[in-house]
């Protein structure tokens, strides 16, 4: 299930750069820095889930390696 999610948020990166791009040789600059926005707050809502998720090191022995 993680794999599919995984693909699909690449396929959703990949189209939102390459439609970027295709505006961008089109000229229509104002429609090729549109998905930049978007890619921005993705970008804060999957890294701070990340962050969250992350467990804090505080209690553990620095002596110990895994």
């Amino acid at each position: 299930m993680t794999r599919v999610v995984v693909w699909v948020q690449i396929v959703f990166i990949l189209c939102c750069v390459g439609y970027s791009t295709y505006s961008l040789f089109k000229g229509d600059f104002e429609q090729a820095f549109l998905p930049y926005p978007i890619l921005i707050l993705y970008y804060l809502l999957f890294s701070r889930r990340k962050i969250r998720r992350t467990p804090s090191s505080e209690g553990e022995d620095p002596s110990v390696r895994y």
